[in-house]
This record gives C-alpha cells, sequence and structure tokens, in this order.
C-alpha cells in the first residue's frame, strides 16, 4: 500500500489548549491528501511537511514545544488530579522533559 505522510500543527482555533500540537497522518496519495485537507483544515492545521518517511514525521512530531503538551495535560485532565499525573507521567516518559530546562 502506498501512503503519503503529511505533518500537521494544530493552530489551536477550536481548543486553544491543542495550539503547538504537532501531529502526522498518512493518507495513499497526495491528491487524497488535498482533497482532505479543504478549508476547514487549512484553518486549524498547517502544514509542517508532506510526503516524509514515518520516521522523519515521528521527529517532527518530537518538536512538539512542552507547554503545548503540558497544556493538553491540563485541559484533557478537566480537574481529575489522577488524569493530569498520568498524562503528565506520560509527557515524562516520551520526551526529554529534562532538556527544556538546560
Amino acid at each position: 500500500m502506498n501512503k503519503f505522510n503529511v505533518v500537521l500543527c494544530n493552530k489551536g482555533k477550536e481548543v486553544s489548549a491543542y495550539a503547538g500540537i504537532i501531529t502526522w497522518t498518512s493518507l495513499t496519495s497526495e491528491e487524497d491528501f488535498e482533497a482532505w485537507y479543504d478549508d476547514e483544515m487549512k484553518e486549524n492545521y498547517d502544514i509542517l511537511a508532506k510526503g516524509v518517511s514515518d520516521g522523519r514525521a515521528i521527529e517532527i512530531t518530537e518538536e512538539t514545544p512542552l507547554v503545548s503538551r503540558v497544556a493538553v495535560a491540563l485541559f484533557e485532565a478537566d480537574g481529575n488530579d489522577d488524569m493530569l499525573r498520568m498524562r503528565l507521567a506520560t509527557i515524562a516518559l516520551t520526551t526529554n522533559m529534562f532538556d527544556a530546562f538546560k
């Protein structure tokens, strides 16, 4: 199966907590991507890269700012301390948080 990877950055227009979150998706072709990336998507997401490998897409998503990751954790926890601890632990395990404090 052919796939066309695209890396996107959320502008945070619908939910401000998601501003700066970088994500990626795969479609079957660039033409499918162009059809999928409609006006609503353009309003909410910037394209960071198109046609990249899985590995490169993952590398780019790792550039999501720590402050953006924490903002999402706070938003999604919605006052639930256990959920917040779990989200923050996930951030700690999946990012190199200590580099942010150098």
